[in-house]
């Protein structure tokens, strides 16, 4: 995929993942007691319990993260490997970068609250896995399995231009809607839909 794809790729599977998660809590809410629930519940619990997931993301920092591998592997084959043939699949693309990403990011949510390196390591992997397993799958172990640059001759294949056409047609959309619904500043300022 090309940007364009991997970041609609990545705000799509995020947006759709805050709302099942959201649907899950209510299920979750609705079956338990009012009463006990209210006993046990602190005042920061019942304000995390009332506010929506979906409504705390930040798709500026989804953005980042579905760019993230390529912005980590592009320098590393401009720089250091100049090589034309090498495909751009290095330790950015490797899952070892989006665990390492999410599992801080889950740490630091649960420990401070805050969900902003959570987002950017869901959406790196999103990049991660939409990229290398359809393409180059040796390249999500990458150094692990072997120190060579796993090469992908992919980068004009009628596949990934028709992905980069449809994820601009459903971006140009949604910005569409966005605006009618006065809600694209909300986006561009404050990363909410």
């Amino acid at each position: 995929m090309y940007p364009l794809g991997h970041v609609t790729f990545a705000c799509g599977a995020v947006w759709l993942g805050a709302r099942l998660l959201d649907r899950v809590r209510q299920g979750e809410t609705a079956q338990q007691p009012v009463a006990a629930s209210a006993a046990r519940a602190t005042p920061r619990e019942d304000a995390t319990q009332r506010s929506s997931i979906a409504d705390a993301v930040d798709y500026r920092l989804v953005a980042l993260g579905a760019l993230l591998p390529d912005l980590i592997d592009k320098p590393i084959v401009w720089v250091l490997f100049p090589n034309p043939d090498a495909g751009g699949h290095h330790i950015g693309h490797s899952l070892f970068v989006g665990l390492a990403l999410l599992l801080t990011g889950l740490y630091l949510l649960g420990w401070r609250g805050k969900a902003g390196l959570a987002l950017v390591g869901a959406a790196h992997l999103s990049h991660v896995l939409s990229d290398s397993v359809t393409h180059v799958p040796r390249s999500l172990l990458w150094p692990f399995i072997s120190l060579d640059i796993p090469w992908n001759g992919i980068l004009l294949r009628s596949s990934n231009i028709g992905a980069e056409v449809l994820a601009f047609a459903v971006l140009l959309f949604a910005l569409r809607a966005l605006r009618t619904q006065g809600h694209l500043k909300r986006l561009l300022y404050e990363g909410r839909l």
